[in-house]
C-alpha cells in the first residue's frame, strides 16, 4: 500500500506534539448514521484531541503489521479491512483506542490525554506487558526526555528522571563512567552497576559507546517480581532499553546537529593573589618562629620576610651571575623586602612591588580550564514496506566532545541497522548490526593544581624575567616542571596534554580506543494452540586499548635547547589491550490464552551466556628519540604482562501471569542459574518471585466515583543473585571493577622467581564451599489517577542481601605469597526506603499545556549481620567504621572541638575516662576508643520535579534535581585551606576565619609553614552535610510553523537551545566544590573511588536543530 508523503512527513512532528489532548475521548462518526464503506473495505479518517489534528497517531489493524499513520493535519486512509476488523488508534501521551470496523467509510476518532495510560505497552523481563497488567516496580524513560540531556552516555541523562535510581556523575571527563544505584547498595564491594539490556540481551561493552540518540525508550526494573528473571545478574537492577525500530509508513529521515560548549559546574574558586600568598606564606613562617620556636617579633618577622620567598620560588641565576627569585613581581635585588612588616607580627606585601607578568601568566585554573567546542551530529532512515510486513532502520552519529579540561576529548563513531520482517504467518525473522569506534583523552584537572600558586606559572620563564622559554620545535611556551616552582608536584597541571594520533610537541598522553561490534539475529516462531516460540543469538565483540607516553623531551630533567633535545632519561610507553567477545543465546515459548473473564500468560524459557577477555599489557623505557611513541623505541626495563579469564552462565527460566477480568492480577517467575564461578556443589542456584495487583478502581463499588481514573494495589516479593565477587580493600575501602575475581573457588598460582630459578607462589586460597548471594526482596505500592490530570504512585521496599561475597584479609602470620585473604560469603545488608512518583497537568488549553512530572525516593543502607564483627578503615584521612546497624559507608573519627582561642591549635574531643569527654589539642592523646559516628556518605533522599510547558509552537521546560542527607569528606577543601610551601589557598575561604593571635575565636587553626600537618589533623572538620539542590536542565524549543516547512518538503524543523547543570546550590558550592561524589562520599584527587584526578560535574550548553523529512 502506498502511503501519501503528508503521512511520512507526520511522523517526527507527532513527537513534538502528541504529548496533549482532552479528558473525554470518543468516536465520532461523520454523519449522524454509519456510512457503509464500499466493497473495497477502504476507511478514511481524521484522528484529533483538544488541541486539534494528531499527526503521527498510528492506524493498525489488531493482530496485524498492517497500519497506517496519519498526516500532517491528522488524516489517514487505511483500506483492505474486512467487516468485524479492530483498528487500534494510538499516539503517545493519548489514551489508545480500539474500534471495531463495521462497514463504516469514515472514522473521526478524538484521543484522550492519559496522564496514566494502563493500556500503554512497557519493556519487561523476556517480552513486554502492559503497565495495568504488570505485578513489579519498573520505570519508563523514553527518548523525549533522555534527548533534552546534552549527555556522552544514556546514563548521564537518568539522573532525577526515574525513583529509586540515583545517578552520580562524578566523573565531568567526556566518556566518563557514571554511577547508578538502583534502591541503594546491596554488596559488600559497593559496587552497584546495573544489568544492561539490549533489544532482549545482555550488553556487555562501555555505556558511553551507545549514542543516546539511538534510544527509544529505557525501563528500570527495580524490584524482583520485575528482575528475578535475570535471576543472578539482577542484585543490583535492570535497565532494559530497547532501541529504535522502522515505524509503519514510507521512509523518514531524521537529521539532527547540535553544538554547544561546557564548563565546570560549581565555578573554579580564585588562588591567593601574588600579594595574598606573600603574606599568607609570611604569616605561617612567623608562626612557626615566634609561637613555637619562641623568637621575639622582629626576630621572627626578620627571618619570615628572609626567607619567604624560598617556600614557593627556587634560586636561579641571572645573565649577570647574580641569584634571583623570578616571580610575578620585577627582582628587588633583596628577598627579604618583599615582605614587610611592623615589627609586631604584621606582615604586608612591598606597596613598591612592580608587577611584570599579566594575570593570565599565574592563573593556574585558566589555563586548565577553557570552554570548547561540542558537537552531536546523527542521521536516521526508517520505514516500512506497503504491506507493513517488514520494517527497517538505520542510522549514523557522530560525537566530538573535547570537554573543558586540558586537552580532553572523547570521539565516537557509531552505526545501527535493524531489519524485522514477517516472512509467512508463522515465521518473522530479524537481525540488528550496530558498530561503534571511539577516541578518548583523559587529559584534565589533577590534584597537582592545589599544589600551585599565583608567585609561579605554569610556563617557565627566564631568568631575567623577561620572557617565557618556549619550545624550538612548535613555538609554545615551555612548561615549568620544578625548575622555578619550589615543591613542584611531581606531575605537572597540564599533564598528558599530548595526544597519541596528534602530538606534535611531543607531550605526555594517556588516550583510550576501543570498538565494539554487536550482531543481534532473531526469529520468531507462531505454532498450534496459540504457543509461540522465540530463538535470540547475540554476538559481542569489544576491543579497548589504552596508549600512555611520558614525554622523552618535556619532564623533569627537561634539557635546553627546549622542545628538541631529548632528555637524559629518555621516554617510555605503555600499551594495554583488553579483549572480550561474548555470545548470548536463548530460546523462549509463550502461550497467551483467554478463557472469557479469564487470561493466562505462561513463558518458559532456556539462555546460555559466555564471555571471553584477554589482557595484554606491556611497558619500556628508554626512549631516545622525538616522535616515537611505540614500545620498539623503547631501549631499557621492559615489563609485559597478560591473562585470559572465561566465564559462562547457564539458565532456566519461567513465567506465569493470570488476569481475571481486568481486575485481579497474579505473576510467578522462577529462575535456575549454574555459575562457572562456583565449585560443582555450590554451582547452581535457584530464585523465584510472587506477584499481585488488585484494580481496585474496577470493583462495582467504585463505580460511581467518576473522578477516580485508577486505583490499584500491588506487591511482590521474590529474590535474585549475585556471583560477582569484587574486592574490597579492607584497608582503605575501595573497589574497582577491574579486580573482579571470576575463580572464587579455586586456588591458583603466580610467579615467583628467585634470581635465576623458576617458581610458583599462591595467588589465592581454594575456597569449594564458596556460594551464591542471595536477594530477598519485598514490594508494595499503590497507583492512583484522579480526574484524568493527576496520577502517582506510592511505593515502599525493602531489599535484604545475604551471604555476600566478600575477599576477607587474612592476618599476617597466615598470609602465604600472594594470597592475602579468602573468598568467603560475610555479612548481610539490608536496604530500604520510599518512593513517591506524582505527574500532574496543571492546565491545559487549546494552545497552552503545563505539566509538573515529581519523584522523590529515600534509602536506608544497614549492615545487618557481621559475624566477625566490627573493623575500622581511612581512606584518604576519612575514617569509616563497618559494624552491624550503621550503614555500608559510615564516617566514623574523632570530632573537633574548635580551635584553642591562646594557642590556635585545633581541639579534639577525646573521652575523659570517666564516661565523659574533654578537649585537647593533642592528637596523639587520640586513640579509636575517642572516634565517634559523623554519619553516613549514602543520601536519605533524593529526587525531581520537572515543569513542562507548550505555547503553540514553543516548548520550554526545566528540571531541578536534589539529595539530601548524605555527608562529604572534603578533600580538596582540607587543602585549599592548608598553607603548605608551594600551595596557593582559596582566599576567600579563608579571609578573616584564620587564626592570627590570642584571644581569637578563628574557624581554622594557626597557619605553620614548617610543619602544617600538626596543625590539620583529620576530624570531622572536613566532613560536611552534602545538601544540594541542582538546576539539572532548562530545554527551550521552536517548531516552525507548518505551512513554511511544508513548502520545503520538511514534516518537521525545531531549533532549540538547553542547558545542564546550570546552577548549583548547597554547601558544597560554597566551598567551590562538587558536591557529586563517588560512593566513598570523598573527593580526594578528583574521585577516591578511581583516584584519577579528574574533575567533577561539568555545565552543558547546546543549540541545535532537527529536521525531518
Amino acid at each position: 500500500m502506498l502511503i501519501n508523503l503528508k503521512l511520512v512527513k507526520a511522523l517526527v512532528f507527532a513527537t513534538v506534539f502528541g504529548t496533549v489532548g482532552t479528558i473525554d475521548a470518543s468516536v465520532i462518526p461523520a454523519s449522524a448514521g454509519a456510512m457503509i464503506a464500499q466493497q473495497n473495505g477502504k476507511v478514511t479518517g481524521v484522528v484529533t484531541d483538544d488541541m486539534g489534528p494528531v499527526a503521527g497517531a498510528s492506524i493498525s489493524i489488531k493482530g496485524t503489521s498492517y497500519g497506517t499513520i496519519s498526516d500532517m493535519d491528522g488524516k489517514f486512509t487505511l483500506d483492505g479491512l474486512k467487516r468485524g476488523s479492530v483498528l487500534v488508534v494510538s499516539f503517545v501521551g493519548l489514551t489508545t483506542q480500539e474500534i471495531v470496523w463495521n462497514g463504516q467509510n469514515t472514522l473521526n476518532v478524538k484521543l484522550a490525554s492519559d496522564t496514566q495510560d494502563l493500556d500503554e505497552v512497557v519493556v519487561v523481563a523476556y517480552g513486554t506487558a502492559k503497565k495495568s497488567s504488570f505485578t513489579g516496580s519498573a520505570s519508563v524513560v523514553k527518548s523525549d526526555k533522555l534527548e533534552k540531556i546534552s549527555a556522552t552516555s544514556f546514563t548521564e541523562a537518568l539522573q532525577g528522571m526515574s525513583a529509586g535510581v540515583n545517578v552520580s556523575n562524578n566523573e565531568g571527563n567526556p566518556g566518563g563512567e557514571t554511577r547508578i544505584q538502583i534502591r541503594g547498595i546491596s554488596s559488600m564491594s559497593g559496587q552497584t552497576t546495573p544489568l544492561y539490556i539490549v533489544d532482549g540481551m545482555p550488553y556487555d561493552g562501555s555505556i558511553s559507546t551507545l549514542a543516546p540518540s539511538d534510544i527509544e525508550s529505557m525501563t528500570v526494573l527495580k524490584d524482583a517480581a520485575a528482575a528475578s528473571l535475570y535471576g543472578s545478574r539482577a542484585a543490583n537492577g535492570v535497565v532494559v532499553i530497547t532501541t529504535k525500530k522502522g515505524k509503519i509508513g514510507k521512509p523518514v529521515i531524521n537529521f539532527r546537529g547540535a553544538w554547544g560548549t561546557s564548563d565546570n559546574a560549581v565555578k573554579n574558586p580564585t588562588k591567593a593573589n601574588p600579594y595574598e600568598q606573600l603574606t599568607n606564606t609570611w604569616r605561617a613562617i612567623y608562626n612557626d618562629k615566634y609561637y613555637v620556636e619562641g623568637m621575639d617579633k622582629q626576630a621572627a618577622g626578620d627571618y619570615a620576610s628572609q626567607t619567604v620567598l624560598g617556600h614557593m620560588v627556587n634560586p636561579r641565576v641571572n645573565s649577570k651571575g647574580e641569584t634571583v627569585y623570578v616571580t610575578p613581581f620585577k627582582w628587588t635585588g633583596d628577598a627579604s623586602n618583599y615582605v614587610l612588616h611592623d615589627g609586631n607580627g604584621n606582615g604586608y606585601a612591598n606597596p613598591d612591588l612592580e608587577m611584570v607578568w599579566d594575570e593570565s601568566d599565574y592563573d593556574w585554573y585558566g589555563s586548565v580550564f577553557s570552554r570548547k567546542l561540542r558537537q552531536d551530529y546523527g542521521i536516521d532512515l526508517s520505514g516500512a514496506t506497503a504491506d507493513g510486513k517488514t520494517n527497517y532502520y538505520t542510522s549514523m552519529s557522530y560525537l566530538n566532545d573535547k570537554g573543558f579540561a586540558n586537552n580532553q576529548y572523547y570521539k565516537r563513531y557509531s552505526f545501527r541497522a535493524s531489519v524485522t520482517t514477517e516472512l509467512t504467518k508463522w515465521l518473522s525473522m530479524g537481525g540488528s548490526l550496530a558498530y561503534s569506534q571511539y577516541r578518548q583523552n583523559v587529559s584534565g584537572a589533577n590534584r597537582a593544581l592545589v599544589f600551585s600558586n599565583t608567585l609561579n606559572s605554569p610556563y617557565l620563564r627566564n631568568e631575567d624575567n623577561t620572557d617565557w622559554y618556549y619550545s624550538q620545535k612548535t613555538g609554545k611556551r615551555i612548561y615549568d616542571f620544578g625548575e622555578n616552582s619550589a615543591n613542584f608536584f611531581g606531575a605537572h597541571v597540564l599533564q598528558n596534554g599530548g595526544d597519541y594520533w596528534n602530538n606534535p610537541n611531543d607531550e605526555d598522553f594517556d588516550n583510550y580506543a576501543g570498538n565494539m561490534i554487536t550482531a543481534h539475529y532473531f526469529a520468531d516462531f507462531k505454532l498450534p494452540f496459540d504457543i509461540k516460540f522465540k530463538t535470540a543469538i547475540n554476538l559481542d565483540d569489544i576491543t579497548k586499548n589504552r596508549y600512555l607516553y611520558s614525554s622523552a623531551i618535556h619532564g623533569d630533567g627537561q634539557l635546553k635547547p627546549y622542545g628538541v633535545t631529548v632528555k637524559t632519561s629518555g621516554g617510555s610507553a605503555t600499551h594495554a589491550s583488553w579483549k572480550t567477545q561474548s555470545v548470548t543465546w536463548n530460546n523462549i515459548l509463550t502461550w497467551d490464552k483467554s478463557f472469557k473473564d479469564h487470561n493466562f500468560n505462561v513463558m518458559l524459557g532456556q539462555e546460555f551466556y559466555s564471555t571471553d577477555r584477554h589482557y595484554e599489557y606491556g611497558y619500556g623505557e628508554g626512549i631516545m628519540q622525538m616522535g616515537m611513541y611505540e614500545l620498539n623505541s623503547t631501549t631499557k626495563n621492559w615489563a609485559i604482562d597478560s591473562k585470559r579469564d572465561c566465564y559462562s552462565l547457564l539458565s532456566f527460566f519461567g513465567k506465569v501471569d493470570y488476569n481475571w477480568m481486568n481486575k485481579y492480577y497474579l505473576s510467578a517467575s522462577i529462575r535456575r542459574d549454574g555459575s562457572s564461578r562456583f565449585s560443582k556443589d555450590s554451582r547452581w542456584g535457584n530464585f523465584f518471585s510472587v506477584g499481585a495487583s488488585w484494580r481496585i478502581s474496577k470493583e462495582k463499588f467504585m463505580e460511581d466515583i467518576k473522578w477516580i481514573d485508577n486505583l490499584s494495589l500491588r506487591g511482590s516479593y521474590g529474590t535474585s543473585g549475585n556471583d560477582k565477587l569484587i574486592p574490597r580493600n579492607t584497608g582503605n575501602g575501595s573497589s574497582t571493577l577491574d579486580d573482579e575475581i571470576f575463580y572464587g573457588y579455586q586456588g591458583y598460582y603466580t610467579s615467583a622467581n628467585l634470581y635465576d630459578l623458576a617458581g610458583y607462589k599462591p595467588k589465592t586460597v581454594p575456597t569449594p564451599k564458596l556460594k551464591w548471594e542471595r536477594n530477598e526482596q519485598y514490594n508494595i505500592a499503590l497507583d492512583f489517577a484522579f480526574l484524568n490530570r493527576l496520577n502517582g504512585t506510592v511505593e515502599l521496599y525493602t531489599r535484604n542481601s545475604k551471604d555476600l561475597l566478600y575477599y576477607k584479609a587474612l592476618p599476617l602470620s597466615a598470609q602465604v605469597g600472594d594470597a592475602e585473604g579468602y573468598n568467603t560469603n560475610l555479612g548481610n545488608i539490608r536496604n530500604r526506603g520510599v518512593e513517591i512518583t506524582l505527574g500532574a497537568t496543571a492546565i491545559q488549553q487549546k494552545n497552552f499545556r503545563w505539566n509538573i512530572d515529581f519523584n522523590m525516593s529515600t534509602v536506608k543502607n544497614e549492615v545487618t549481620y557481621l559475624p566477625d564483627g566490627a573493623y575500622i578503615y581511612e581512606n584518604r584521612g576519612a575514617g569509616y567504621k563497618l559494624e552491624e546497624g550503621h550503614s555500608i559507608f559510615e564516617f566514623y573519627m574523632v570530632k573537633n572541638a574548635g580551635v584553642d582561642p591562646q594557642t590556635g591549635n585545633m581541639l579534639f574531643w577525646v573521652r575523659d575516662g570517666e564516661n565523659g569527654w574533654k578537649k585537647t589539642d593533642n592528637y596523639s592523646d587520640v586513640s579509636s576508643k575517642d572516634y565517634q559516628y559523623c554519619g553516613s556518605a549514602i543520601p536519605k533522599a533524593f529526587g525531581s520535579i520537572t515543569n513542562t510547558f507548550k505555547l503553540k509552537d514553543f516548548d520550554f521546560s526545566f528540571m531541578w534535581y536534589a539529595s539530601f542527607g548524605a555527608r562529604m569528606w572534603d578533600y580538596v577543601y582540607l587543602e585549599r585551606t592548608t598553607v603548605r610551601d608551594g600551595v596557593g589557598v582559596i582566599q576567600d575561604l579563608v579571609d578573616g576565619k584564620v587564626w592570627m593571635q590570642p584571644g581569637d575565636n578563628a574557624e581554622f587553626p594557626r597557619w605553620s609553614a614548617s610543619n602544617y600537618s600538626a596543625t590539620r589533623k583529620n576530624s570531622d572538620f572536613y566532613l560536611f552535610d552534602n545538601d544540594y539542590i541542582r538546576l539539572r536542565n532548562v530545554t527551550l524549543g521552536y517548531t516552525l510553523p507548518r505551512s513554511l516547512t511544508s513548502k520545503a518538503g520538511l514534516s518537521n524543523v525545531r531549533v532549540y537551545l538547553t542547558g545542564d547543570n546550570l546552577l548549583t546550590f548547597g554547601p558544597a558550592a560554597k566551598r567551590h566544590t562538587e558536591p557529586e561524589t563517588g560512593v566513598l562520599g570523598n573527593n580526594y584527587n578528583g574521585n577516591t573511588d578511581t583516584d584519577n584526578g579528574i574533575q567533577g560535574s561539568r555545565r552543558v550548553y547546546m543549540c541545535g536543530i532537527q529536521v525531518s523529512f
